[in-house]
């Protein structure tokens, strides 16, 4: 069919809708960037495990594309072996990301799981990779063992080596293929939050919703339509997407990940307890519902119930992170003691100096393993008491974490990006009806904290121009406007930004929108 054949032909009112082929979406997609799809990933190597040979678009497809676009290598580990017409449909998708077929890995994680997990170790020393992505702790046994399994496997490294990649969890199943089926909206939507009964994990074990990491999409996957997109084309190399086509559901204005920190001076501490197991405490581990134990846990009959931390030198402490048993439901009530270094003075104001020695403060350890998190402010300290006042019978600590900066430099830089409503949506090209006169606008934050300006314009007007400070909303008002391009830009760093559309349209521009989608489920949505 040549581009300009007419395939869609409605009257509405005075209006008529028409659609060309692929005439139809030449302006649906306006020329807006990102900074996060502008840097350079040259010299950077990355690595997704994924469980199943279908996993790819799940894992993080357009991450993927991004990266692999801005010239970082990448290596896929595929845990468990798939058939040779799998081999086949994968190496199909991989060459669409420029994925050379040298740099797939196999495994065999079911069948000999303890074979796989000896090689996996191996595997990621050698590489050495700057960032690593790999699946949850999700609602799929798959998932959750395959989680477990390589956290251990870092446990392991981060006390045996001074490798410390980026890691970035995915939760597969409850963010991908169980995820709402919102894909032919008006707009592509964000991400939605789990819920309980998709996935009990969020919210627990590091695993806050709030605390997220959201990446913008690939500048081929916005489009509520699957026409052009590399995404699409992508997951329509697998038979099992093509014929359950829950790939769809994946497909959102961003992709969720969790960060863990893998620069934890707890490793390099001494770490000893009044009873229970102080090993668990650094094995990287925050959640396990295999029988295997993973939580220190002090004897009943322990009445002092105390770990204490040491260095041989000061380490600077802005922040500690305690993550409890998920499978509590309890708080628990603790103490802490900090003996610290000389380097700790206080001014007062008139000149006197004179020097802690020793810091207490009283927190509460959270219930279901939610991360208890403490700003310490920069104090340096040689050793750290906590005490466990009271506490129920699931009692346990699972992970503790102690950060000597407020953030790690890492390879994927900070950015921003443009929200829309009280839900905060990422938008790119925005379509909002004509009878709507303002829109409320944000901006998210990927580890930036400085002062950010948000300026609107219609035609050369500009209709807003403002400087936010941290996560405060903005009402844009369109007055006449029927297009608005926005900008962000953080102050003093014009290299992050973020720019964005808003088209106010009719209610035949919007059943025009429908009418292509509705072909678009035709020829291979669902």
């Amino acid at each position: 069919m040549d581009k300009n054949d007419k395939i869609f032909n409605s009257d509405f009112g005075d209006n008529t809708l028409e659609l060309y082929g692929e005439a139809a979406g030449e302006n649906f997609l306006p020329a807006v960037n990102n900074s996060f799809f502008d840097g350079s990933f040259f010299g950077v190597r990355a690595v997704f495990v994924i469980s199943y040979f279908d996993d790819l678009i799940y894992l993080g497809g357009s991450t993927i594309l991004t990266l692999a676009e801005r010239k970082a290598e990448i290596f896929v580990i595929c845990a468990n072996l798939p058939s040779e017409e799998q081999k086949k449909e994968l190496f199909a998708a991989l060459k669409i990301l420029n994925v050379h077929p040298d740099k797939i890995i196999f495994g065999n994680f079911k069948k000999n799981p303890e074979r796989f997990r000896e090689d996996l170790k191996k595997i990621l020393i050698e590489l050495d990779s700057n960032i690593i992505f790999y699946p949850a702790f999700d609602s799929e046994p798959d998932y959750k063992n395959l989680s477990v399994t390589i956290d251990e496997i870092f446990g392991e490294i981060f006390k045996e080596t001074d490798y410390r990649p980026e890691i970035y969890k995915k939760f597969i199943a409850a963010t991908g293929f169980k995820a709402p089926p919102d894909f032919y909206d008006l707009n592509l939507l964000s991400t939605k939050k789990p819920s309980p009964e998709i996935c009990k994990m969020i919210d627990r074990s590091g695993y806050e919703w709030k605390y997220r990491s959201r990446f913008p999409v690939h500048l081929t996957g916005r489009d509520p339509v699957l026409n052009n997109s590399k995404l699409a084309e992508i997951a329509l190399n697998f038979s099992t997407l093509r014929k359950n086509k829950n790939y769809l559901r994946a497909f959102n204005a961003d992709e969720i990940f969790f960060e863990r920190r893998t620069d934890n001076k707890i490793l390099s501490a001494k770490i000893s307890a009044t009873s229970g197991n102080v090993d668990r405490l650094t094995d990287f581990k925050t959640s396990d519902d295999s029988g295997k134990k993973f939580l220190w846990q002090p004897d009943e009959n322990d009445s002092e119930k105390k770990l204490t931390v040491e260095w041989e030198e000061p380490i600077q402490i802005f922040q500690i992170r305690i993550y409890g048993n998920f499978e509590d439901e309890e708080t628990a009530s603790v103490s802490q003691k900090f003996g610290l270094s000389p380097d700790n003075k206080i001014t007062l104001e008139n000149g006197r100096t004179f020097f802690l020695t020793e810091y207490s403060s009283k927190f509460d350890i959270k219930a279901f393993g939610e991360m208890t998190i403490l700003d310490e402010g920069g104090i340096f300290a040689k050793s750290l008491e906590i005490q466990i006042e009271e506490c129920g019978k699931n009692f346990g600590i699972s992970e503790i974490e102690i950060f000597s900066s407020a953030e790690r430099i890492r390879k994927i830089l900070p950015f921003i990006k443009l929200t829309a409503t009280q839900q905060d949506e990422f938008f790119y090209s925005y379509n909002l009806p004509s009878e709507i006169k303002s829109l409320v606008i944000g901006v998210y934050r990927f580890h930036v904290d400085e002062p950010i300006k948000i300026t609107a314009k219609s035609d050369d007007e500009v209709i807003l121009n403002e400087i936010i400070y941290s996560y405060e909303r903005l009402t844009l008002n369109f007055g006449n406007a029927a297009e608005v391009f926005i900008s962000a830009e953080v102050i003093g760093n014009p290299g992050i930004y973020d720019e964005a559309i808003i088209r106010r349209i009719g209610k035949p521009a919007r059943l025009g929108i429908k009418a292509r989608q509705w072909i678009d489920r035709l020829s291979g949505g669902n």
